[in-house]
């Protein structure tokens, strides 16, 4: 049996461990936004009408942060948003507080769901996606999770012939992402990557193809449902494919913002390494004056989507329009939906989920860094 003292001792212990931990993850943190900042800033500041940020106005967005988000620590966000936009906008959120703070109380510990593709049907319905095939667990299953004989899965997936869109659960910004023919086909090559979903390839609507023939056109969706109320829409940018991006859109897509509710193209879009371009450099599409066929139906249709999973107070959708004009759900975002776009070039966007207070443990972690 321990003592009191001895067991006063061991707490003792315990908290400046617990200290300490928090400390490490809180310079981690710090050193993390000073990475990922000065990337974009310096990638913005490379443009010619965009200019550096006087000495008062950094002080009145650090003072701004430290008051709104209990430390100036965030503040490297909100001023590459400054530098993007020409202007400081109160109620912008840092990148990184929506990241690590208001996605877990939004989405808590379901959103760790969202790594298994083959989940996503499950989550907002298996008519919302254009699956044709899982392979989850070393089997073969179909949307509605009913076995496949492996013999039987070409004839399965290619039914309507063509070809079809391989996505494994580690793919991100088109990374892990295939095409696949019924000459290409190999079984054994595809289960070696390990879970995927397999998917009907997309033919898009020809006023995406006019954007940039190649690579489909994706619209990403946000959606927010506070507590307590139904889902609403957020914001919606328009991602498109770029130079070698001939098959799908990858992290070097071009983002543009998407200004109202008629899917109107804000005149500057913005490539991976913030370069601003006023038209498609490879296509010549001016994006000033255009807009998003078909916007309102994709809307409308992430929003009842959405509301089939009320557990997630946040969801950012990837849409493309094929060319029948419907809207095609490609997959959701529940983990890293990357708001830093969209907060930047549309924000303040995010004011229906925004908490009341900053919870005070992370107040204390916070401001000891600065």
């Amino acid at each position: 049996m321990l003592s009191q003292v001895e067991r006063r001792l061991s707490g003792k212990g315990r908290q400046l461990a617990e200290e300490a931990a928090r400390r490490a993850h809180a310079y981690m943190r710090r050193d993390q936004i000073q990475r990922e900042t000065a990337a974009v800033a310096r990638g913005l500041l490379a443009n010619p009408d965009v200019k550096p940020l006087d000495l008062a106005t950094r002080r009145m967005i650090a003072d701004y942060t430290e008051r709104t988000f209990g430390s100036a620590v965030h503040a490297p966000w909100l001023e590459v948003y400054t530098l993007y936009r020409g202007a400081f906008h109160e109620g912008w959120v840092p990148a990184d507080v929506f990241m690590y703070d208001w996605l877990e109380r939004l989405n808590g510990g379901h959103r760790t769901v969202g790594w298994a593709r083959s989940l996503h049907g499950r989550i907002v319905g298996a008519d919302a996606l254009p699956d044709i095939a899982h392979f989850v667990g070393g089997e073969w299953r179909d949307p509605q999770g009913e076995h496949i004989d492996g013999d039987a899965v070409a004839a399965r997936i290619f039914a309507d012939g063509g070809r079809v869109c391989v996505k494994t659960d580690a793919s991100r910004k088109g990374l892990g992402v295939r095409f696949v023919t019924p000459n290409t086909f190999d079984r054994q090559a595809l289960e070696a990557l390990g879970d995927f979903v397999v998917q009907r390839a997309i033919v898009q609507d020809e006023g995406y193809a006019a954007m940039f023939p190649g690579a489909v056109a994706t619209l990403r969706i946000g959606t927010g449902k506070p507590r307590g109320e139904r889902p609403r829409f957020l914001y919606a940018y328009l991602r498109l494919g770029a130079g070698d991006a001939a098959a799908v859109v990858q992290g070097s897509s071009i983002k543009v913002p998407i200004v109202d509710a008629q899917g109107r193209l804000g005149p500057i879009g913005s490539d991976h390494a913030w370069r601003r371009l006023r038209t498609h450099p490879d296509t010549g599409f001016r994006f000033e004056g255009a807009a998003a066929p078909r916007f309102a139906d994709a809307v409308n249709r992430c929003v009842a989507l959405h509301d089939r999973a009320p557990q997630f107070g946040f969801i950012g959708f990837d849409v493309a329009v094929d060319v029948n004009g419907r809207p095609q759900v490609m997959e959701i975002n529940l983990v890293n939906p990357g708001i830093r776009f969209a907060e930047m070039a549309l924000g303040p966007c995010l004011d229906a989920l925004r908490p009341e207070t900053v919870p005070p443990q992370r107040r204390v972690a916070a401001a000891r860094l600065n």
